[in-house]
């Protein structure tokens, strides 16, 4: 495969480092999987040949100018019957520089952003002027120590907005970000010692909508009011309605303790009392244009406040995920073990609301099953689930999730349960229930002691098979789990290495990405293979994707259920010029059109000049095209989103 790292970072002393890596990449670089015969055309390019640049979706927007610092970009790919045909538009989400600089928990400082979007309506071919939905980077709410200096008066601090999370069903589309914009007076302000004593206001909680595809957008709604830190939100939806959950932290967004991957802040360690709130609204409610409801908490964790009168608890939650399957909603987090010894780690729990758009459905009361190891650290769940069961195994719900002895910053394993459902043996059965799960979760065990006894979780990551204990290979590491699933069919991917230690710069082992596949709704698994296959150890895997063909309203399109694709960014290991950081590189994606026993061609889908990472890709149904976008960093420092479309 030919490579393009040898154009990274022009001009600089790393140049002669990355020729090197790419000559070898060069010669190293395959799928190991063997290959089907179909390719993917990007963007006109012929077969074989390096993806072009791409097409840049962050320009100048209606009535502003590009602040050359766009960041998180979200891809939609709709499909809506309009009474006069179908139509299919693309839609993209992210944040983008607008006002002036603001600082972060680190003390470092960036322009204040606000979110954007843009729009295609024929196929990706031309894009609309972004426009600005948001409108809060010009604005304040709260006035801060800015530099810790207590000589120096305050000033204002503007509306800076955190990353953009954005969901669709049918025509109708919500975009959800934290700002620093709160109006209201409740807003709260956190110091940090280690960053120079600077003060940093509390984020409240935003949404949008869109009834129409995203041509028009709602004013901001204002959900939370900034009393506590939000951090995490997301937003699913099914034909029943939408669902916003978040976390909010009652003594501000805690900074990281830098014992993993990331630049901390990432909202992982949180203060005690710390809770997982939500909000659902019906799709009659939605299109009618009512607001969300006030946010009602999920977990149970805040029972007392201080005498500075903040909220506090023994636990706090953190990072949620969630699912809604028709009226059945579900949510999942990592949360403290509140066992009052050091740091002892934490465990997976999760919920079900059995109505969404009721608080009191939920059949933990808020505490929450335990589905993780009690006596080990778990965090970073994930979960995909399917409206049917599979037609031969009965499955609808997947859990994955780390797992390890150690409680930061450790190598972990790569864990999953799966749900059931068996209305042949319980007619009550869902497929969510705890009692639902293999391997067997006990019902009571919102209890830590009962949990105990809950069969021990599949692991999917060990290289000494599903049933080895986290312990047992105490080098190995996984990370960046992602699945999909259609009917009985599962494939689950990570990333992996030998060593964890051995996968740091200047070590002798690396990361690259394996799926292991399952037919029979996860009874049973093949064995795993390594398909990004990168042999330089000086070179890593980052950011998987897993994406597999959606369903269509529309039946012109056949969707092909045995197509997904594969794609992963390749990083540098370590930075000549700034020890201790990566350097990006280039995304890279292939296709298998027979689940998985075969893969197409490894093609560039993003190179060239700019470091790339953070791709989003959507299929159309039949697996013939794919869409996608990436985040590009010149060597200049500045960050455009960009667009490509393959065809077979």
């Amino acid at each position: 495969m030919q490579s393009h790292f040898n154009q990274k970072q022009k001009g600089s002393s790393i140049l002669s480092i990355v020729i090197a890596i790419g000559l070898a990449l060069s010669l190293t670089f395959s799928t190991g999987c063997g290959s089907s015969s179909s390719s993917i055309q990007l963007d006109e390019v012929p077969k074989g040949e390096v993806a072009p640049a791409g097409t840049v979706l962050s320009i100048d927007p209606v009535g502003g100018t590009d602040g050359e610092d766009a960041f998180k970009g979200k891809l939609l790919r709709l499909i809506y019957n309009t009474g006069a045909g179908y139509e299919k538009p693309l839609v993209v989400v992210y944040g983008e520089a607008v006002g002036p600089s603001v600082r972060s928990f680190n003390g470092k400082t960036h322009p204040a952003r606000d979110i954007f979007f843009t729009r295609s309506a024929d196929n990706g071919a031309t894009w609309s002027q972004p426009v600005n939905i948001s409108n809060m980077a010009t604005r304040h709410s709260a006035v801060t120590d800015d530099d810790g200096n207590p000589a120096t008066p305050p000033v204002p601090y503007n509306g800076d907005t955190d990353k953009p999370m954005t969901f669709a069903n049918g025509k109708n589309i919500v975009v959800t970000w934290g700002s620093k914009y709160c109006p209201g007076g409740k807003q709260g302000s956190i110091i940090y010692p280690n960053a120079g004593a600077i003060e940093i206001p509390y984020s409240c909680l935003y949404l949008s909508r869109s009834l129409d595809g995203g041509i028009t957008w709602s004013a901001p709604e204002q959900l939370t009011d900034g009393y506590r830190d939000v951090k995490q939100s997301n937003v699913r939806a099914s034909g029943e309605g939408f669902v916003v959950v978040w976390q909010e932290d009652p003594l501000g967004l805690q900074p990281g303790e830098a014992m993993g991957p990331g630049d901390g802040g990432s909202g992982a360690k949180v203060s005690k009392g710390t809770d997982i709130w939500y909000s659902a609204l019906t799709k009659a409610s939605f299109t009618a244009g009512d607001p969300f409801p006030d946010p009602v908490r999920v977990t149970d964790n805040f029972t007392s406040v201080t005498a500075s009168g903040f909220e506090s608890g023994t636990v706090g939650a953190s990072r949620p995920n969630m699912m809604l399957v028709g009226k059945a909603l579900i949510i999942a987090y990592e949360e403290m073990k509140g066992t009052g010894k050091p740091d002892p780690g934490k465990y997976v729990r999760y919920h079900v609301l059995t109505k969404f758009d009721d608080p009191q459905s939920d059949l933990t009361a808020g505490e929450g099953w335990i589905i993780s190891d009690p006596a080990e650290c778990a965090r970073r769940v994930r979960f995909f689930t399917q409206s049917k069961a599979g037609p031969g195994s009965g499955v609808r719900l997947v859990f994955i999730w780390r797992q390890g002895t150690d409680t930061q910053g450790g190598p972990a394993d790569i864990m999953a349960r799966v749900g059931i459902q068996n209305i042949y043996v319980d007619p009550d059965s869902t497929g969510f229930r705890p009692e639902d799960l293999y391997p067997t979760v006990d019902p009571f065990s919102t209890d830590p002691v009962v949990a105990e006894g809950n069969d021990p979780p599949l692991n999917m990551s060990s290289d000494l098979g599903m049933y080895a204990a986290t312990g047992d290979n105490p080098k190995e590491n996984a990370m960046a789990h992602r699945g999909i699933m259609r009917g009985d069919f599962i494939a689950l991917g990570y990333n992996w290495t030998a060593d964890l230690a051995g996968a740091g710069p200047g070590g002798q082992e690396n990361y690259n990405f394996y799926i292991t596949r399952s037919f029979d709704g996860g009874m049973t698994w093949d064995a795993r293979r390594d398909i990004s296959n990168i042999t330089d150890r000086a070179l890593n895997v980052k950011e998987p994707r897993i994406v597999g063909t959606p369903s269509s309203p529309d039946p012109a399109d056949l969707r092909n259920t045995d197509v997904y694709y594969v794609a992963w960014t390749t990083e540098l290991k370590e930075n000549p010029q700034k020890p201790g950081e990566s350097v990006d590189l280039d995304i890279f994606l292939t296709k298998t059109e027979d689940n998985g026993e075969t893969y197409g061609p490894v093609q560039v889908l993003a190179g060239g000049d700019s470091a790339q990472g953070e791709c989003q890709l959507r299929p159309s149904p039949d697996g013939k095209e794919i869409h996608g976008i990436w985040m590009a960093k010149d060597d200049m420092g500045a960050t455009n989103v960009m667009y490509s479309k393959g065809m077979e």
